[in-house]
């Protein structure tokens, strides 16, 4: 049986997400894992290969590769060439909704994956693929969203101190 190490260095700041904050500017910002997710549905849509793609937009297929897996950001001009290629709008390209449950679930790993609530518990990384089963993505994001809402509870609720405890006998 392996046991994982947890940090020594968890603490509720590490871990706590403020979502009563407005959106800043921050996250007005390019969301490119949900980006790299919708290119590579439309990508797949379109029937086309990484290989295929690449053409298209004049472009190498493991920066392609990169941007499918939400690890580069691309820039404009790649961009209105990739809406092109994939037959969309800039728009469509850059929505905010995920072409799919299953993007949605494969997003939302990728995310919890990078946080720090997940460097935290020094876990090992799920590869996030086609092959990974639906069952297991969302038993996975499932886990991840009660910890978090857990350790959020935890933060929230102050603890109260134990009672004194009353000796009973003669």
């Amino acid at each position: 049986m392996h046991f994982f190490t947890y940090s020594s260095e968890m603490s509720p700041s590490s871990w706590n997400r403020d979502v009563s904050q407005p959106p800043s500017a921050a996250a007005a910002e390019l969301d490119v894992i949900a980006l790299g997710r919708r290119v590579r549905h439309l990508r797949k849509q379109a029937g086309l290969t990484l290989d295929d793609l690449s053409v298209a937009v004049g472009t190498a297929p493991s920066q392609l590769s990169l941007i499918e897996n939400g690890k580069r950001e691309p820039k404009l001009t790649l961009l209105q060439h990739l809406a092109s290629a994939l037959n969309v709008s800039i728009d469509q390209l850059l929505g905010a909704e995920p072409p799919s449950r299953r993007a949605a679930l494969e997003i939302e790993l990728e995310r919890y994956q990078r946080g720090p609530l997940y460097e935290a518990l020094n876990l090992p990384k799920i590869r996030v693929s086609s092959r990974l089963p639906l069952d297991v993505l969302e038993a996975q994001v499932g886990l991840l969203h009660e910890l978090e809402r857990k350790m959020n509870e935890q933060v929230a609720t102050p603890r109260k101190p134990a009672a004194p405890t009353v000796g009973c006998g003669p």
